[in-house]
């Protein structure tokens, strides 16, 4: 089943050098319902990742690609943070049939341009997302290097445990969201061990080819 969104509806490493970037979509993940302390309201949320082939890390002594996640609320409504950002990457507004029910599957395997900013919290230094772009035009899209994650509660089998069928190249800390969100709870007695402690998060803010 297509994760779909509608108008209705760790920190040990050091940051990623602010500028822009190049980017490719390599994981989507549905985090269920989520409660905000902030706001005070639950909202159906989802993450991003974006992987930067130009800026790579030693992992276990694998090279590999550096990673930036954006979260948002699982929304297309106009003033949504998930609508002007994909409208951003895209370089056109939504039509009102894509407002209808707009397949967010699309997006794995997509360039961009990912413009990386620095905050200070807590005593460290986090990289951010804070604005896309389309890929410079003429550009070669870079293939992921990753195995490519579509992950979808809707998808997921009541009958079986929960953290079973969370994709095993999600981080941790996003799986454990998933499990602590209002349907992983409510998978009671199917869910096979009480999920651990969330370590530390990262922090999130909220040419005429169209890429998707």
């Amino acid at each position: 089943m297509p994760l779909i969104a509608t108008e209705t509806g760790n920190g040990n490493f050091s940051p990623v050098p602010e500028g822009v970037h190049l980017a490719v979509c390599c994981w989507l993940a549905d985090l269920g319902t989520q409660y905000s302390e902030a706001y005070g309201n639950s909202s159906r949320k989802i993450v991003v990742a974006f992987e930067l082939p130009e800026e790579r890390i030693e992992i276990d002594g694998e090279d590999k690609p550096r990673l930036i996640f954006r979260q948002f609320t699982l929304s297309l409504h106009e003033k949504a943070a998930l609508r002007a950002f994909l409208e951003a990457w895209r370089g056109r507004r939504f039509t009102t049939d894509e407002l209808a029910g707009f397949d967010l599957g699309n997006v794995l395997g997509k360039p961009c341009q990912l413009q990386i900013m620095h905050r200070d919290s807590g005593g460290k230094t986090y990289s951010n997302a804070t604005a896309v772009m389309p890929p410079p035009k003429g550009s070669k899209a870079p293939e992921t290097e990753l195995e490519q994650v579509l992950f979808s509660l809707d998808d997921c089998n009541p009958s079986q445990p929960l953290m079973q069928q969370i994709p095993e190249h999600l981080p941790e800390w996003i799986a454990n969201l998933i499990a602590g969100s209002d349907e992983g709870k409510a998978w009671g007695s199917n869910s096979a061990t009480e999920p651990p402690a969330a370590p530390e998060q990262p922090e999130f803010n909220e040419d005429d080819e169209i890429p998707f």
